[in-house]
């Protein structure tokens, strides 16, 4: 017979509402599936959105918007992405405006207490995504594998953090490779082979300016 035990469950910590599930550098396309109005570390209101991947309803990535001047730059593109338009001057928005939205996303490696994850580091329009992620998958044929997740702690990040992570360009040119000529045949002009060129690097995709958005949110002038 089972015996009965007087357990102290105070101090466990929930499961976090985020998985950032490391997956391969590059595009996925992801829905909007969270959103809190919080504040961050040092105070400042912010507000707190979970983007789930298509390909994968396991990992679901957190954006942290924190709404001070030096930080507006991630939710504005995070709201063009989604097709939005956002003017230059002062609006009255409702942050779950996005909920639901089809985002694209660009993934880069990171890692959380020793462990490896990813982390989103910019958004673009989800009809410019190509229909593969980056790791080749393309629907939720995944989730049927059994996978070891990972659990994080939902962390906000402190402010300086989240002014000073905008992305850098990779300004990296790759240059044109050739193969050595074969060598000539006896009695035989000498055959170069066809040059063998290199595709570049994709770049992360940038959000497009503002006009050419054609869901316009109810904006008020203040």
């Amino acid at each position: 017979m089972a015996q009965q035990e007087t357990l102290d469950f105070s101090q466990v910590r929930d499961a976090g509402n985020f998985n950032p599930k490391r997956k391969t550098e590059g595009e996925y396309l992801g829905t909007i599936v969270s959103y809190e109005d919080t504040k961050s570390k040092s105070g400042n209101k912010m507000w707190v959105y979970g983007i789930q991947l298509k390909s994968d309803r396991r990992a679901v990535y957190p954006v942290y918007c924190v709404l001070d001047v030096k930080s507006l730059w991630k939710l504005r593109d995070l709201l063009m992405a989604c097709g939005k338009k956002v003017p230059k001057k002062r609006l009255s928005i409702k942050g779950d405006v996005i909920m639901g939205k089809e985002v694209g996303i660009f993934l880069e490696d990171d890692e959380y207490e020793g462990k490896p994850k990813s982390v989103i580091t910019s958004f673009f329009p989800a009809d410019e995504y190509e229909g593969t992620d980056a790791d080749g998958s393309n629907d939720d044929s995944d989730e049927d594998e059994e996978v070891e997740e990972e659990e994080y702690e939902d962390e906000a990040p402190a402010d300086d953090e989240d002014d000073t992570d905008e992305e850098s360009e990779d300004d990296e040119d790759e240059e044109d490779e050739e193969d050595e000529p074969e060598p000539a045949p006896k009695k035989a002009p000498a055959k170069k082979s066809p040059a063998a060129r290199k595709a570049p690097a994709r770049a992360k995709k940038k959000a497009p300016p503002a006009d050419e958005d054609d869901d316009e949110m109810d904006v008020e002038d203040l």
